[in-house]
């Protein structure tokens, strides 16, 4: 009985951490997200890279979504990821 209570505090103790991992990485995308868009409206000569930022917050939140099984969320992050890819083709490639 013993064995199995330590048990299921090992498995509470890993799914908190867990659990507060994913909420850090979500908050590094909240801050990469107001970044790139401070960057992208200051209209100056690095903004372009505002489409950098975005594509990494996304694609961050976009693991984060489809790994919670959270399908609008996912499809939200991954067509915004196509259109920071979009964004990146029209700054740095063409």
């Amino acid at each position: 009985m013993n064995e199995r209570i330590q048990e299921l505090h090992g498995d509470k103790v890993e799914l908190t951490g867990y659990l507060k991992h994913k909420q850090n990485l979500k908050w590094v995308g909240t801050f990469l997200f107001l970044s790139a868009a401070i960057t992208l409206s200051a209209n100056f000569e690095y903004s372009r890279y505002g489409f950098i930022l975005f594509a990494i917050g996304h694609t961050i939140l976009s693991v984060i979504f489809f790994t919670d099984k959270d399908k609008p969320m996912f499809f939200q992050n991954f067509v915004f990821l196509f259109i920071d890819a979009y964004g990146i083709y029209n700054y740095f490639i063409r």
